[in-house]
């Protein structure tokens, strides 16, 4: 009866050990999980960022074009007006 009493505290502290291990493993993957998460709502703004930034650069890009365009279509007018004189 006495060696069943050892063995099963042999085998209870040997899983103890056991779920110790997990839980530190557990702990690790937990803190890896939420490395990563961070990470990924860090690069979601980032990206988030960059696309309104292109977008406004591109509204901007549009706007100088047509003026550009307004003016170019001014001064041909001009020379043409020049011309016929």
């Amino acid at each position: 009866m006495n060696n069943y009493f050892e063995y099963f505290m042999q085998e209870r502290a040997t899983f103890n050990d056991m779920i110790a291990k997990l839980h530190k493993k557990i702990a690790a993957n937990k803190k890896t999980v939420a490395d990563i998460t961070e990470m990924a709502i860090l690069a979601f703004d980032q990206r988030d960022e960059a696309q309104s930034k292109i977008s406004a650069f591109q509204v901007s890009h549009r706007l100088k074009n047509s003026y550009y365009n307004i003016n170019l279509k001014k001064t041909f007018f001009q020379i043409k007006q020049l011309g016929k004189k």
